[in-house]
């Protein structure tokens, strides 16, 4: 299970794309790939858990915004 914010689960339905969560918490995670998308300014995270979920997270901007979206076929 991947839960992001106090009590959010991503095994809820969601909107293709949530905004600055204030927590996260990963559970039960096969991978977790880390990539620099623009040096200083971009990061991207792709979250594979066990039960075949997929999410993916985006970290950048000037302000520091963070999505992340459930990307499961």
């Amino acid at each position: 299970m991947l839960r992001l914010g106090n009590t959010l689960s991503l095994q809820l339905l969601m909107s293709r794309f949530e905004k600055n969560p204030d927590e996260i918490v990963l559970e039960d995670v096969k991978m977790f790939h880390y990539e620099t998308m623009e040096e200083g300014r971009h990061v991207w995270i792709g979250i594979y858990t066990n039960d075949g979920k997929i999410y993916h997270m985006n970290i950048g901007g000037d302000n520091l915004k963070v999505y992340y979206s459930n990307e499961t076929p």
